[in-house]
């Protein structure tokens, strides 16, 4: 979030121009997400699964939305919806990438399910 929160505090952040913008948004909200429902995972033990995924996503979209208000009093930066919505694919992205690798582990360390609740 301290990345992301310094990068669209720059009025030109200085990103090689070889990556899209959709693709950074989508790349640092994929990256967020999956970071934080692995949080959310470890910190809400006692919790329900079903309400890690949701924590997780809530917490990267709200931090997005509250990212593009930010930007607004950035000079020369603008809030755009379109960043959201890449924002938001990102993050569902994300979230995919941890039950991917959920998967993965769970298969490969012979049923310990490292990432699960106990």
């Amino acid at each position: 979030m301290g990345v992301i929160f310094y990068f669209s505090s720059l009025s030109q952040p200085g990103i090689p121009s070889i990556f899209p913008d959709y693709l950074l948004h989508m790349g640092e909200y994929s990256l967020l997400s999956f970071l934080i429902v692995r949080a959310v995972r470890k910190g809400l033990m006692q919790r329900k699964v079903s309400l890690e995924w949701l924590w997780g996503i809530g917490i990267s979209l709200v931090y997005g939305i509250s990212d593009e208000f930010h930007q607004s009093f950035v000079p020369g930066r603008s809030p755009e919806l379109r960043d959201i919505l890449f924002d938001f694919i990102g993050i569902i992205l994300g979230y995919i990438f941890l039950l991917v690798v959920h998967h993965l582990l769970f298969k490969f360390r012979g049923g310990v399910r490292v990432l699960a609740n106990k």
